[in-house]
């Protein structure tokens, strides 16, 4: 019989294995994106395939010279466990912002994340990822319609000068390191 309180911690393990990922992409933080996988993991993402660590050396350059902005959401998940192996199923909403000729565009991929995880040494990481694509569209970007000035916001920045990293060295040393 399954433990109900280990279950749940290990969903929720598994879930911040995926966020993870999700963050060290929209950041192009190649340390976050390589702390969901295991050093062995194998990515699937369709043009591009590899270890983590192949995958990581190919991702980032290619964000860096498509893309202004990506951000990265988790919609559904669905985790099933058995022992220390995972299936995770996590639908995405991708936003991907890109520029041409002056015009911005906002291209929205619709799709999932299928995960192997497994839990090596007391940590879920994913062995093996396959990324399906469901749906997508592009648009040109409009004016703004916030009752903000868009302006005054703050950009999400590619690198550790995002405010999350500020963020980060506010907290006491030892969490910092619980963080990841």
């Amino acid at each position: 019989m399954s433990d109900p309180m280990r279950e749940l911690l290990d969903k929720q393990a598994i879930a911040e294995t995926v966020y993870r990922y999700c963050r060290g992409v929209d950041r192009l933080d190649a340390g976050e994106i390589l702390s969901a996988y295991f050093e062995d993991g194998y990515d699937d993402h369709g043009e591009l395939k590899g270890t983590a660590g192949e995958f990581v050396e190919q991702l980032i350059p290619l964000l860096r010279e498509r893309y202004l902005s990506t951000s990265h959401n988790i919609c559904n998940q669905l985790i099933e466990i058995t022992g220390d192996i995972a299936l995770c199923e996590s639908y995405l909403i991708a936003v991907h912002l890109t520029g041409s000729g002056g015009q911005e565009y906002q291209e929205v991929v619709y799709g999932r994340y299928v995960d192997r995880l497994e839990r090596r040494g007391g940590q879920w990481r994913i062995v093996h990822r396959v990324v399906v694509l469901d749906s997508r569209n592009t648009k040109p970007v409009e004016p703004s319609r916030l009752a903000t000035d868009p302006a005054q916001l703050r950009r999400g920045q590619r690198d550790t000068s995002d405010p999350l990293y500020r963020q980060r060295e506010l907290l006491a040393p030892g969490e910092v390191a619980n963080a990841r």
